[in-house]
C-alpha cells in the first residue's frame, strides 16, 4: 500500500466523508506526517515497500500518531536503519515523550537505548534485574545486568 494509505488506515473516519474515502484528506494527513517526520519519499502515493528501512519505520510511527495513541511500544525501532535515520528516529521518540506520550522501547541494542531513553528496565531470563536512570548508567553496567556478568561473580 502507499504511504498515504498506510498512514491513514488506522483512522479512516478522519479521511472519509459520508462513508466515502476522501483522497484529498488522505493525502493531506499523509503529507503532514511526511513533513513532520522527515519521511523521504517522492510522493505519498509511493508504496511503502519502495522506501528505505528508516523511512518505513517512520511510516509506522506516523501510523501510530494518526491513531493518536497515548502509549507507543516500539520493538527494535532502529534495527537495520542507517545512521541518519537512526538519529531521526531518536529525535522523533524524544519529541513524542516531550509531548507527554508514553514510549516504551524494546531493544537488544544497549548502546542505542542509552542514547535516547530516560529509564532502562533490564531483563534477564524473563525477570527484571535492574531499573535504572539511563543517564546514570553505562553500557558496561547494563551489559553486566542483562548478561549476568556481575551476578555470575557472586
Amino acid at each position: 500500500m502507499s504511504v498515504a494509505a498506510n498512514v491513514t488506515l488506522v483512522d479512516l473516519g478522519s479521511v472519509c466523508r459520508f462513508g466515502l474515502l476522501s483522497l484529498a484528506r488522505e493525502r493531506a494527513v499523509a503529507e503532514r506526517f511526511v513533513n513532520e517526520l522527515s519521511i523521504t519519499t517522492s510522493s505519498v502515493d509511493t508504496p511503502v515497500r519502495n522506501l528505505s528501512g528508516g523511512n518505513q519505520q517512520k511510516v509506522l510511527l506516523a501510523k501510530a500518531l494518526t491513531a493518536e495513541a497515548s502509549l507507543l511500544v516500539l520493538e527494535e525501532p532502529t534495527q537495520g536503519v542507517d545512521v541518519h535515520a537512526k538519529a531521526e528516529i531518536h529525535r522523533i521518540v524524544r519529541d513524542l515523550a516531550a509531548q507527554g506520550k508514553g514510549v516504551m522501547v524494546i531493544s537488544s541494542d544497549v548502546r542505542d537505548l542509552l542514547l535516547f531513553v530516560d529509564r532502562v528496565i533490564a531483563l534477564r531470563a524473563g525477570r527484571i534485574v535492574g531499573d535504572t536512570v539511563a543517564a546514570d548508567t553505562s553500557y558496561a553496567q547494563l551489559l553486566d545486568l542483562t548478561v549476568g556478568a556481575a551476578g555470575a561473580a557472586a
